[in-house]
């Protein structure tokens, strides 16, 4: 009875120690940025509302009315990391209008290698005339970044949403789902970037995530594999 009480307790440290021994990375909150920019134009920062909520997450917030758009967004962050958010802009000008907009999220520690998957939905809805969402040469609309670089894409050039007057039309992407994709070292960030035309009077509503997981270190593994096989022989 004595060595099965402490078998019972030896399986319950090791798998407590794997499980705090799994990678887990830590954001950098609200140490955020979000940059937009209109056409060829130079980009600039967008301020918003920073809230925390549960398990170390942070919600922004923000609403602008300025450049002849409307953009509304609502981001959550995550120290998986993990970056999933919504935005939604509608062009007020007369002319096709070309946006950019960029979320970046700093990282720390830095850990390699990853396990990445991301997606995107865009809704696109038409004024009084029929209208578009597309691509702006050469890039793609939805791209996801690690430390600044290009690592995934998603509804690449050339791409064109059409929208029939006074109605909405859906497309969606993804990489990583169910089974995330290999990646590389996160050093210092994770982002995305969203690159797409909205024509007059319409508007483009995007919801988008990337996740860039670390994978778990083998020992950490093993300890949960010894802790399951302690636990399963106590049961017989």
């Amino acid at each position: 009875m004595r060595l099965s009480r402490h078998l019972q307790y030896i399986a319950a440290i090791v798998v407590l120690f794997a499980i705090a021994g799994l990678s887990r990375a830590a954001i950098i909150a609200p140490n955020y940025q979000m940059l937009m920019q209109v056409g060829t134009s130079a980009p600039y920062g967008l301020d918003a509302t920073v809230t925390p909520v549960e398990d170390g997450k942070y919600q922004i917030d923000g609403t602008y009315d300025q450049h002849g758009y409307h953009m509304t967004v609502h981001f959550v962050v995550d120290p998986d990391p993990t970056i999933t958010g919504n935005i939604a802009i509608t062009n007020l000008l007369a002319t096709p209008q070309d946006y950019t907009f960029s979320f970046t999220l700093p990282v720390t520690p830095a850990f390699n290698p990853s396990q990445l998957n991301g997606s995107i939905g865009l809704t696109g809805t038409a004024d009084s005339t029929a209208g578009a969402i597309a691509t702006v040469s050469p890039d793609p609309i939805y791209t996801a970044l690690i430390d600044g670089v290009n690592v995934k894409t998603l509804l690449n050039h050339p791409f064109s949403l059409p929208l029939a007057a006074f109605d909405s039309n859906i497309a969606t992407a993804k990489f990583g789902i169910p089974t995330p994709d290999a990646g590389g070292a996160v050093n210092t960030s994770i982002g995305i970037k969203l690159h797409f035309n909205v024509t007059p009077g319409d508007q483009a509503g995007i919801s988008s995530q990337f996740t860039a997981n670390p994978v778990p270190e083998p020992t950490s593994l093993m300890g949960l594999a010894i802790g399951g096989l302690v636990l399963a022989r106590r049961r017989r």
